[in-house]
């Protein structure tokens, strides 16, 4: 038997295993699926292999696959003591995750934002830096977010001198809530990642001056836990319960999304997510998606639907997305 956090998603071509537990997967191939189909239907490893007997070598080969990577165990009988995945719908229909997008170019204040934030229950912040701003003027957003639902908080700075680790780690002692930091446009080979218990801060060299460098894939940026799985299965794993406003302030699903729903200096983000067209694009769970369909990566794989194939399709493929789950 699996263990119940260990699920099979099929693809085009293989296979994979999510461990939503350990946070990891592995591709598998598909015949071992059909292995696993009849285990789950309470067929005997014997039973298995009379049925497949010019490939016990292999069936052996799968089972010892499973035992090493510990993704279930073998069992004399099936009971209840193996409690399956609830997989049921979160019907909340709030905002729990919100991008705040700033610059030179911005004329809203990012505290009044953050306070409208608490006011709709949001519980995490990104926020979006695209031009280099003081330690103190960070703090002074952070010190914001203090009395408010948000309780965790990720940030995306431009490199200076200012925000080196130790700093960092200091600031984070202040507001434990910022639990990640990532310094772009960093000197020449200053890649790095430092990470504790509470805090992740990573220098990159990559620059990021707009919202244009959203929607990229890469097998970095997967996301495996069971909270995510279950809301990619119903949901947009990407915008559902999302809200964000751009750099000019506009009241967005997603700052590269081009409908706007209002402008905060004059829309409260509790009226524009009132709008019923606000939450259409929450429905578009990757099972609609014209490719991810079809991927074995689908419900950990978050998705874009700014950034698309077709630009006036909203089903269409990922733009950014280079991966081909037929090849």
């Amino acid at each position: 038997m699996l263990y119940s956090c260990c699920v099979i998603t099929q693809g085009a071509k293989r296979d994979a295993i999510y461990d939503l537990q350990r946070s990891s997967f592995k591709y598998i191939p598909k015949a071992m699926t059909k292995v696993l189909s009849l285990c789950k239907k309470g067929k005997s490893v014997d039973f298995i292999k009379r049925k497949f007997k010019e490939n016990e070598r292999i069936i052996d080969e799968y089972f010892d696959f499973l035992i090493e990577n510990e993704f279930g165990q073998f069992v004399d009988e099936f009971d209840n003591c193996f409690v399956p995945l609830d997989t049921t719908a979160n019907l909340y229909q709030g905002i729990n995750y919100a991008i705040l997008d700033y610059s030179l170019e911005s004329k809203y204040l990012l505290e009044d934002a953050i306070a409208q934030l608490g006011e709709l229950r949001c519980e995490h912040l990104e926020l979006r830096f695209y031009d280099f701003v003081t330690l103190d003027f960070i703090e002074h957003v952070l010190a914001a977010v203090q009395g408010t639902t948000i309780s965790s908080v990720y940030m995306i700075v431009q490199y200076s001198e200012q925000l080196f680790v130790e700093n960092i780690k200091k600031l984070h002692e202040k507001h434990p809530r910022m639990i990640m930091v990532i310094c772009v446009g960093a000197p020449k080979g200053f890649n790095k990642i430092l990470k504790n218990n509470h805090l992740v801060v990573f220098y990159t060299e990559q620059q990021v001056k707009d919202e244009n460098n959203c929607g990229v894939f890469s097998k970095s940026y997967l996301t495996i836990n069971t909270d995510f799985y279950v809301e990619s299965l119903h949901y947009n794993n990407c915008l559902s319960n999302k809200l964000s406003v751009s750099r000019f302030g506009e009241i967005k699903n997603c700052p590269s999304m081009d409908r706007s729903f209002g402008n905060i200096a004059t829309t409260t983000l509790k009226s524009a997510i009132e709008n019923s067209d606000f939450r259409d694009l929450w429905q578009i769970s990757k099972d609609k998606i014209e490719g991810c369909n079809i991927c074995e990566l689908r419900y950990i794989c978050q998705d874009c639907r700014a950034y698309r194939r077709n630009k006036n399709d909203i089903f269409s493929k990922p733009l950014k997305c280079s991966y081909n789950p037929c090849e």
